[in-house]
């Protein structure tokens, strides 16, 4: 809509419809409200203005049936601009998000809005200079932006990330100085039933994360009932936690023995999704972190790839660092996540730490470094309970 001024408190929408039986739900559509009086702005609009993305009838076990949010595009006749993006608070976890329409220039929007589980995504050929985008956003666990692509992407050469979650599957730039601070996060979009995303980052300086930032990919690995280390779906062993770098448990009374895989030295793989029979509690296991960072790295938030709970418990997956140094007294985690209801939970998963740094040692590191198994419903049936996984731990030396 294209008007002299806009007043009122009404409703401008653009919504996705809602699916019946078992079909997904309509992503958001667009909206653009542009205003063309010399002095207008929105000022004098109290009402709504969406373009939400919705739930699909009968999906909110698994979530496959959410659906992303579209766009909102306000112009003032000054020409300022803004870009929303707004998801009413529906989380989606993989790569159902508001990805950018091919060759959009974001740098031409004056200001950009996530809020309520939004996720931006940009796509290779997006035009988006993190030196000059000025994001408005209100914490890691609100707002999203996920790199599907960089090839139009500039980064600052000491990047902070703050009061947003940034998916990074998509970077293939070797990175300056990183920091994760307070309220940030860096992670990547969860899979399903195939391995697509994954966080793998080259970084030429140093990367901190602070004490309440993050980088993770809990939860990001498969979903339920997929995986090398899957338990299965039905029968007695369709609540077995799942197995990766540890043996999952059992489900009830029975014990699903299930192979472990991956490298030891240099893991790369994803967890694995738990059982599913019919409990509606669903877990995600843990995905994949590969940082190869040429100078030190300081830990005092998190750096983990942990399985969520679940009706069964889904595996922790990997984490693969290598760095000059490390320091700090946070925690490095690769935990299988707990069973519930009468689910088994998921076995550890990997973590390997490999110090690069001349006469390194891990002295300067009192943070902790875990690669759990869980226990199942309530810890009291051992035959729900799950082994640990693998830590490797390395540091070269000169003699």
């Amino acid at each position: 809509m294209t008007t002299g001024s806009l007043s009122g408190n009404g409703t401008v929408t653009a919504a996705g419809g809602i699916g019946t039986s078992v079909g997904g739900a309509g992503g958001g559509g667009r909206v653009a409200l542009i205003l063309t009086g010399a002095s207008s702005d929105f000022t004098n609009w109290h009402g709504e203005t969406t373009a939400y993305g919705t739930i699909g009838s009968g999906s909110t076990a698994f979530s496959v049936g959410f659906s992303a949010a579209g766009t909102v595009y306000l112009q003032a006749g000054s020409g300022d601009s803004t870009l929303v993006v707004d998801n009413n608070g529906l989380f989606i976890g993989d790569t159902r998000y508001t990805l950018m329409p091919v060759a959009t220039d974001l740098g031409a929007v004056d200001s950009i809005v996530i809020r309520n589980k939004g996720v931006l995504a940009l796509r290779s050929d997006t035009v988006f200079d993190f030196n000059t985008a000025d994001l408005v956003v209100n914490g890691a666990s609100d707002a999203y932006l996920a790199l599907s692509g960089d090839g139009a992407v500039t980064y600052p050469a000491n990047w902070s990330i703050e009061g947003y979650t940034l998916r990074g599957e998509g970077i293939t730039e070797t990175l300056g100085n990183v920091t994760v601070r307070n309220d940030g996060a860096l992670s990547h979009s969860a899979n399903f039933d195939s391995k697509s995303t994954w966080l793998d980052i080259d970084i030429s300086g140093d990367l901190v994360v602070e004490a309440t930032g993050a980088v993770h990919a809990n939860g990001c690995g498969y979903g339920p009932g997929y995986g090398l280390g899957k338990s299965g779906w039905s029968s007695a062993m369709g609540g077995g936690g799942a197995t990766y770098g540890g043996i999952g448990g059992g489900y009830n009374s029975s014990k699903p023995i299930m192979d472990t895989y991956g490298s030891i030295l240099s893991p790369a793989d994803i967890g694995s999704g738990g059982g599913y029979n019919n409990l509606t509690a669903l877990g995600w296991a843990g995905g994949e972190i590969i940082l190869n960072v040429a100078g030190a790295t300081v830990i005092n938030g998190t750096l983990s790839a942990n399985g969520d709970s679940g009706g069964s418990g889904p595996s922790g997956g990997s984490v693969n660092l290598t760095t000059s140094t490390l320091s700090g007294g946070g925690a490095i985690s690769a935990d299988g996540g707990p069973g519930t209801n009468v689910g088994g939970a998921g076995g550890g998963g990997r973590v390997a730490v490999l110090l690069t740094g001349p006469n390194a040692t891990f002295s300067t590191w009192t943070g902790t470094i875990t690669a759990s198994g869980k226990n199942g419903s309530g810890g009291t049936i051992l035959v729900n309970r799950s082994a640990a996984g693998t830590i490797f731990l390395y540091n070269f030396k000169i003699e």
